[in-house]
């Protein structure tokens, strides 16, 4: 009983069927693990302000970029789901644009700020339709006013 190395056959390969093609762009692929190392990762690149921590800290945030869109009234309402559905289809605008020229990234979860008009003590007893808001996705340094200007164009 012969095994496949005496007959010159490797393990764990098999060998192309019989009238099989193969083209140069299988070829060129790059495999998937090379492809995920070229994708931009804001979560892992920045990591210590995104994590986080069990007790409260302040944490130092250095210069980023965003696409941001700023709104007034309850969250969730009508003209936020508008400006979050705009938001979200800029950034996913901009990265497929970003991808096709050989650069791509992870699209980061939207990050909001709010506040109100009245004094601090009072804002928590104002009603949400008077609250006020910034969207933000954060972006990599790469995409700049041209990739925003296009996409917003589109």
């Amino acid at each position: 009983m012969a095994n496949a190395k005496s007959k010159g056959k490797s393990k764990g390969k098999a060998a192309p069927r019989k009238g099989a093609a193969t083209t140069k762009r299988s070829a060129a692929r790059k495999p998937a693990s090379a492809k995920a190392a070229d994708k931009v990762d804001l979560y892992a690149r920045y990591a210590k302000e995104y994590v986080a921590p069990h007790a409260p800290a302040l944490i130092k945030v250095g210069r980023a970029s965003y696409l941001a869109v700023e709104g007034r009234g309850e969250p969730g309402g009508p003209e936020f789901q508008e400006c979050m559905g705009a938001l979200f289809a800029m950034a996913y605008t901009v990265k497929m644009t970003r991808k096709a020229a050989g650069r791509d990234f992870r699209v980061c979860a939207p990050e909001g700020l709010w506040w109100g008009m009245a004094a601090a003590d009072a804002a928590r007893d104002e009603p949400k339709s008077a609250w006020c808001w910034k969207l933000m996705i954060r972006v990599p340094s790469f995409v700049k006013e041209k990739d925003r200007a296009a996409a917003a164009a589109n």
